[in-house]
């Protein structure tokens, strides 16, 4: 898992995997979740980052259950990038 912040358009990224998106979906007009063709969630680009307060990254999710991965992924994440 990996995440990039984009200054130039206050994008954060947040690569899950390496597997090749299939299709991407629009959550609202911030936040966006590419999944690969297996279902599995590939990333999450987050649109307007540190204006929404995401940057420093500080994310706290309550998701549907179908989502649980992604909030675990992102919560795996968290941890790794406060430790550095």
């Amino acid at each position: 898992m990996k995440s990039t912040y984009f200054e130039e358009g206050d994008v954060l990224r947040i690569r899950i995997s390496e597997l090749p998106v299939a299709r991407e979906v629009s959550q609202d007009q911030h936040v966006h979740i590419a999944y690969a063709a297996d279902g599995s969630v590939v990333e999450v680009v987050l649109l307007n980052a540190m204006v929404q307060g995401w940057v420093p990254l500080s994310i706290k999710l309550t998701l549907p259950k179908p989502l649980s991965r992604l909030r675990d992924a992102l919560a795996r994440l968290l941890a790794s990038a406060t430790k550095r």
